[in-house]
């Protein structure tokens, strides 16, 4: 994915990629056709151009845009990829598989390509272009997911159960812990494919456990930005994250509904990766930092990371605290019409990692006190 346009020879921020990271089709739309208007013989703006249609779901459109910065620049598999995603398999799947194989010859080392690839292949043609996909990286989730699924159409059982247990050690969800409990099921191993089942009901039912949902509007998460997170792009979003972020107003919310993506595809670890650095940036005892605490609290207790889980549900309670004091109106003390104090709230030292850190409750008077 392409965040930087070229000009003067030399590569420049371009901040409308975030509108269409974020899901603005309509915004990042007239920002492309403007683009393309100066220009239009740019393929960078016609890519951007064709995401944004993507973007809202105006495929056929798109991908008519995308072949034009194809047929500009031949030679840029980027393009060709996206044609191939974003081509409808029912009426353009040739355009598709042709376009994926154009992007695996011109950058055969990209696992994603090939992986993307034997989604839309057959049979054993299939599985040779996700083992492709593997041996340029070993642990791609979709490659292994679509391995998993021609496994169990070709009949293969024992095979289709080693990919799903590798399946669901990269990406522990419910939907991959019930394809390696029905395939468990399929070679008699009855025991383990029920502790699965029940697994994957604990997983999607427990009330703590469920994915993290988005935060309002503003934190809208794009079709782009869902098929970069596929393609395991994490580390570049990260980069550009940690270069501009500070800067864009809307920032938090959209990487916080990153955040959100990743723990909807089992990433759990790069999701508190994510929410770590908003808890560096999250200075404000607010509610929105209570449901960042929260967040955070719910995937390190899915990690098992209980000690750090405990930590963060007490910072969440703690911001709560502040919040209610701050909705409230009243000061830490109010003095009474006989001039005395009567105190409505009172600080203790939060049993957290900061020591000097104070939390904010209701004051609970003695009893006996008048």
């Amino acid at each position: 994915m392409v965040l930087y346009s070229r000009a003067g020879g030399r590569l420049t921020f371009d901040p409308h990629w975030l509108e269409l990271l974020r899901g603005d089709g309509l915004a990042s739309t007239r920002n492309f056709e403007t683009a393309t208007r100066r220009d239009p013989d740019d393929p960078w703006a016609l890519r951007g151009l064709g995401l944004a249609f993507a973007e809202r779901e105006i495929e056929v459109r798109a991908v008519a845009i995308l072949r034009q910065a194809a047929e500009m620049e031949p030679d840029h598999a980027e393009t060709w990829y996206w044609i191939g995603q974003l081509a409808p398999r029912d009426t353009h799947a040739d355009l598709a598989l042709a376009a994926f194989e154009r992007a695996t010859d011109l950058e055969p080392e990209v696992a994603d390509y090939w992986a993307a690839r034997a989604g839309r292949e057959d049979g054993d043609q299939a599985l040779r272009s996700a083992k492709l996909a593997l041996e340029v990286d070993s642990n791609h989730v979709e490659a292994w997911t679509t391995s998993a699924w021609l496994y169990d159409d070709l009949g293969r059982r024992e095979e289709a159960v080693e990919a799903h247990r590798k399946v669901v050690a990269l990406r522990r969800t419910p939907v991959a812990l019930r394809g390696l409990a029905r395939a468990l099921h399929a070679v008699d191993l009855h025991d383990e494919g029920a502790a699965t089942a029940h697994d994957a009901l604990m997983l999607e039912s427990a009330p703590r456990r469920r994915a993290i949902g988005p935060i309002n509007g503003d934190g809208a998460f794009g079709l782009v930005a869902r098929l970069l997170l596929e393609r395991g792009q994490l580390e570049g979003l990260r980069r550009y994250y940690l270069q501009r972020g500070s800067s864009l107003p809307t920032a938090r919310d959209f990487w916080w509904s990153m955040a959100t993506a990743l723990t909807e595809r089992g990433r759990y670890e790069h999701a508190v990766q994510l929410l770590d650095h908003l808890v560096d940036e999250a200075n404000d005892e607010s509610f929105l930092g209570a449901r960042l605490y929260r967040d955070r609290a719910i995937l390190l207790e899915v990690l098992g990371r209980g000690e750090e889980a405990r930590t963060a549900w007490e910072m969440m309670r703690m911001h709560r605290d502040f919040a209610r004091f701050e909705r409230s109106g009243v000061g830490a003390l109010d003095v009474g019409p006989d001039g005395a104090a009567n105190l409505e709230w009172e600080t203790t030292t939060a049993s957290i990692a900061d020591p000097w850190t104070d939390r904010v409750r209701p004051f609970q008077r003695p009893q006996g006190d008048a």
